[in-house]
């Protein structure tokens, strides 16, 4: 693992590393990083063009939106959501898909029955009503579209590591250390969760940006967080009625979520290079 990280050389994956990385960052210092109050409204100053346009104010570098809150400090603000979203619903869908995923493959049975019953009634099932039924159930809120997502996006995860498990238990390391009387979680946790953690790292960046595009659609729709709390998703519906007037409004949010989602692919791409010892010696 710490060999296939050395070579990390993919200058799209690098490309990707950074972009997200400096995402990341604006998210953890956005309380220093904010011109402004995201919260603070005024309606004299509602709809201002940038700074560097006719009409701007020089204390709103992007302008401000229909409630006369600053854009910049909404758009930096935003980030924290993307990204707590998006790592609560990949480490939550990870844990639950990653466990089902060695059970079934490792243990076989019936329960593999189950569990591969539960992964085709889940990939069947369509994201966008499946979300809708748990948001309308348990309300709008951040804890409950985490829920959501997870609840959406754990299939992959069992799917994958279960086809990477039954391959697995039948390779002579596997063979040997049951010979030699380990018990089953020993050789799960000691033998087949080492060799399969490199699928579960490329299947979770490519699941990080997936779980920011739904956020994004899904408070997009007012099924997300509060209206009230800064995303980008909901910045993109506020901005709807004024996509002309100053497209600004709906264009920067959409450029973010863009970029943010591309970074996480570029890295994801350039991971499964690195860890994929055939792809790593062409």
């Amino acid at each position: 693992m710490l060999r296939a990280w050395k070579e990390f050389n993919s200058r799209s994956g690098r490309l990707g590393l950074a972009l997200f990385g400096l995402v990341a960052l604006v998210a953890l210092l956005a309380p220093l990083l904010a011109p402004s109050d995201p919260f603070q409204q005024s309606i004299v100053m509602r709809l201002k063009p940038p700074s560097w346009m006719a009409g701007g104010h020089e204390n709103h570098l992007l302008g401000t939106d229909q409630l006369g809150r600053d854009i910049l400090s909404r758009l930096i603000y935003g980030s924290r959501i993307s990204m707590i979203v998006g790592a609560a619903a990949v480490l939550g869908a990870g844990l639950l898909g990653v466990v089902l995923g060695l059970l079934a493959g490792y243990f076989g049975g019936r329960l593999d029955y189950v569990v591969s019953l539960l992964i085709n009634a889940a990939w069947s099932f369509p994201f966008i009503l499946l979300a809708l039924i748990i948001v309308a159930v348990l309300g709008a809120s951040l804890q409950n579209l985490i829920i959501a997502l997870i609840a959406t996006s754990w299939a992959p995860f069992a799917r994958i590591v279960r086809g990477e498990v039954v391959a697995l238990k039948e390779r002579e390391f596997v063979a040997a250390a049951r010979a030699v009387g380990s018990r089953p979680w020993r050789v799960i946790g000691g033998h087949v969760l080492p060799n399969v953690a490199s699928t579960i790292l490329v299947i979770a960046s490519i699941e990080f940006g997936r779980a920011i595009i739904r956020e994004s659609f899904l408070s997009f729709l007012g099924l997300g967080v509060p209206p009230s709390i800064p995303s980008w998703g909901g910045m993109l519906s506020e901005a709807r009625p004024y996509i002309f007037t100053l497209p600004l409004l709906i264009t920067m949010p959409g450029l973010l979520i863009f970029l943010t989602t591309l970074s996480v692919n570029l890295f994801g791409d350039g991971l499964r290079d690195a860890l994929d010892p055939r792809l790593r010696n062409r």
